[in-house]
C-alpha cells in the first residue's frame, strides 16, 4: 500500500468550532468468531429470544426478527418499543403513544388501553404484568397488559437501572449523591439505590455505600442483587442491599451498560467498546471474553447457560453457543465502509482502524474542524470485507480536533479525533 503522507498537513492549526459528526465502525472478527446478517447498521439496543431460533432486536430504524437464531434478520415493523413474546406470534410492546400488541411474530401491531404514563425500560411478568421505569424519578405498573397504570414516584437520579426478581420484588439503582437524611449517614458519599415489596407501589430509599454511578442492575432472587457501575465495577448484595461487595474492580475510564445472568452463578456484563465479562466458577469470580469488537454494546440476552446474544451500536449483533467461549458475530447485509480513530484523545501517535464490505478503491483524507483539507492519507484499492488498522504519527500536528474521511465511488465514512499534548 502506497502511503502518501506529506508534511503539509500539519501546517494548519485547528480551529476551535468542533463539528457534530457520529463515529460510524464495524469490526470484522479474525478466525473463530463470524458475521451473520443483522439487516442495519444504527444502534441495536435491545434483544428478545424465546429460543435458539426465534427472537427480536429492536434497533433505532425499527424491529427485527429471526427465525433462525441470527442467521438472518427480517425488518418488521417501526415505532416499537422493547416487546415481549409468550410464543412466535403473541407479543407486547411500548409504541409510540400506548402499548402496543401483535398477534403475527410482529410485523402489525394495535393499541391497547390509555396513553401509556411514561417511556423507559420496561419489564414484564407475562403478558399483563408490567413494570416500567422512565430512568429518571418515576416508574408505572400495570397488572391488565397496559389497559390502565398505577404511577409513582422514586428519587433515582437520571441513568439509573431498574429490575425486578418477581412482580413485587423491585430495584432502582442510580448516581451518587451525597446522603442528606438526619441519620448515621448524613453527608456521605453513596449511590442512589431503592427498592419496592409492593410491585412498585411505593418505593423506600436505602443507603448503597458506593461512589459510583450505577447503570445496570439485576436482581436474582428479591435479596441476591448485582449491579453494574460507570467505571466498570460490579457489586453485589446477598440481603436486598443492606450490605455491598465488590466482586470485579474496572479501571475507572470504561462502563458497562447491563448486566445479567443466565443461572445463579453465571453472569454477564457488557459495555464500553464491545467489553464483555463472563463470571466463571461462580458470581464471585470474572474474566474478560474477546468480543474482538470495539463498538459499544447495549444488551445481552440469554435462553440457558450456554446459549445467548449480545447487541449494539453499528448494527452489532452476537451469538455465542458455548457461554461466550467464541461467538458469532452478524454482518450488514449491504456494502458499507466504516472507520475509526483511537486513542482518544490522541497524542503524538493515531490508530487509525476501518473496514470494507465489499472491494473498494478507498481514499482517506485529513480535515481540521473548520472542514479544511489537510491532507491525504492514502488511496488504495482492498479486498473484500478487509479489516485494516494503521499507525500515524501526528506528534507535529497541532492541538486540536480534527476528522478523518474514508471514501468510495459509492459511500462515506467519517469519524472525529482530538490531538491533545500537554
Amino acid at each position: 500500500m502506497k502511503l502518501y503522507i506529506t508534511l503539509a498537513f500539519i501546517a494548519f492549526i485547528a480551529s476551535s468550532a468542533l463539528a457534530q459528526q457520529e463515529n460510524q465502525l464495524l469490526e470484522v472478527p479474525p478466525q473463530g468468531w463470524y458475521r451473520q446478517v443483522s439487516g442495519t447498521s444504527t444502534i441495536v439496543g435491545y434483544l428478545f429470544f424465546l429460543n435458539r431460533d426465534t427472537g427480536w432486536a429492536n434497533a433505532n430504524d425499527g424491529l427485527y426478527g429471526t427465525t433462525n437464531g441470527g442467521d438472518t434478520w427480517t425488518f418488521l415493523s417501526s415505532g416499537i418499543g422493547e416487546p415481549f413474546f409468550i410464543d412466535a406470534i403473541h407479543g407486547i410492546a411500548e409504541g409510540d403513544t400506548s402499548m402496543v400488541r401483535t398477534n403475527d411474530g410482529g410485523k402489525n401491531w394495535y393499541p391497547i388501553g390509555l396513553r401509556k404514563p411514561i417511556g423507559g425500560k420496561a419489564q414484564y411478568f407475562g403478558m399483563d404484568t408490567i413494570r416500567i421505569y422512565d430512568g429518571k424519578d418515576s416508574t408505572a405498573l400495570s397488572n391488565d397488559g397496559g389497559v390502565t397504570w398505577q404511577a409513582s414516584s422514586v428519587g433515582a437520579q437520571l441513568g439509573g437501572a431498574m429490575s425486578f426478581s418477581d412482580p413485587k420484588h423491585g430495584f432502582i439503582c442510580g448516581r451518587q449523591f451525597i446522603w442528606t437524611r438526619p441519620d448515621q449517614y448524613q453527608g456521605r458519599w453513596g449511590a442512589d439505590f431503592e427498592t419496592t415489596t409492593d410491585g412498585g407501589k411505593s418505593w423506600h430509599l436505602v443507603f448503597c455505600p458506593i461512589r459510583e454511578d450505577l447503570s445496570s442492575i439485576h436482581a436474582t432472587t428479591p435479596t441476591l442483587l448485582f449491579v453494574a457501575g460507570q467505571k466498570g465495577d460490579i457489586i453485589n448484595s446477598i440481603n436486598g442491599g443492606l450490605n455491598w461487595d465488590t466482586l470485579y474492580f474496572g479501571n475507572g475510564l470504561e462502563f458497562f451498560q447491563k448486566i445479567i445472568f443466565s443461572t445463579a452463578n453465571k453472569g454477564y456484563a457488557i459495555g464500553y467498546k464491545g467489553k464483555i465479562i463472563a463470571s466463571t466458577y461462580s458470581y464471585q469470580s470474572w474474566e474478560q471474553q474477546n468480543s474482538t469488537v470495539v463498538a459499544d454494546l447495549q444488551d445481552i440476552f440469554f435462553i440457558d447457560s450456554l446459549t445467548g446474544w449480545a447487541c449494539g451500536n453499528q448494527g452489532t449483533i452476537l451469538h455465542t453457543i458455548n457461554g461466550g467461549k467464541s461467538w458469532v458475530h452478524q454482518y450488514l447485509p449491504y456494502d458499507s465502509i466504516m472507520v475509526q480513530t483511537y486513542p482518544e484523545p490522541a497524542g503524538s501517535k493515531l490508530i487509525i482502524h476501518y473496514w470494507l464490505s465489499s472491494p473498494l478503491h478507498v481514499t482517506m483524507n485529513l480535515y481540521d474542524a473548520s472542514g479544511k483539507s489537510i491532507g491525504t492519507l492514502f488511496n488504495n484499492d482492498f479486498e473484500s470485507g478487509a479489516d485494516q488498522t494503521h499507525q500515524f504519527d501526528i506528534s507535529k500536528l497541532p492541538n486540536g480536533s480534527y476528522f478523518i474521511e474514508l471514501s468510495s465511488e459509492r459511500y462515506r465514512a467519517s469519524c472525529k479525533f482530538t490531538k491533545i499534548i500537554p
